[in-house]
């Protein structure tokens, strides 16, 4: 798995980086599994084109303290490639 970098702040930051990351990726986003405890959130998912991945966030006081992403370095390679491949023949 490799991390996601970035970041944003703040409500409206943060449902635009939302918005436009999964308008970046074709297909449907499927929750595989969703575990809150104690303030922390872990989502297990995967996108209908086979992109695999986990956020994890912490919560505290209502606000998103902390927030990290992670995805499958090999699906996230096939699926850039997939892309890719859609954009040449939509190009040509």
């Amino acid at each position: 798995m490799i991390a996601h970098q970035g970041g944003a702040r703040g409500r409206d930051n943060i449902a635009a980086h939302y918005q436009s990351w999964f308008e970046d990726i074709p297909g449907a986003l499927i929750v595989e599994n969703l575990i809150e405890q104690d303030g922390w959130l872990a989502l297990e998912w995967t996108c209908s084109m086979g992109l695999k991945g986990c956020d994890t966030i912490h919560i505290i006081d209502g606000e998103i303290a902390l927030h990290r992403r992670y995805f499958d370095s090999r699906t996230c390679n096939d699926v850039k490639a997939m892309i890719s491949k859609e954009a040449t023949k939509s190009s040509a």
